[in-house]
């Protein structure tokens, strides 16, 4: 790991599930309460809800955490770990 530590903020550019979910099991133990996610694509893009959308969901429940919605665009999607 190059740069461990705390993240306070990562912008998730995935598309793809397998990469959202990579991504957010390799941060998990570096993310605290505050930490702030912004996802590129995790809504109105061709098959959303298995995508970015879904490695989110399983994320938080997998290791019991919750997020707080900050803001959104048209694709874009931005949280707040609680």
């Amino acid at each position: 790991m190059n740069h461990p530590g705390i993240v306070s903020f990562a912008h998730i550019d995935c598309d793809v599930y397998s990469s959202a979910k990579y991504v957010l099991d390799q941060l998990k133990d570096r993310m605290i309460p505050g930490t702030v996610l912004l996802f590129d694509e995790m809504i109105n893009v061709k098959d959303y809800e298995i995508h970015e959308f879904k490695a989110f969901n399983e994320f938080l429940e997998e290791n019991d955490r919750e997020a707080e919605l900050i803001c959104h665009g048209k694709y874009q999607v931005a949280f707040k770990i609680k």
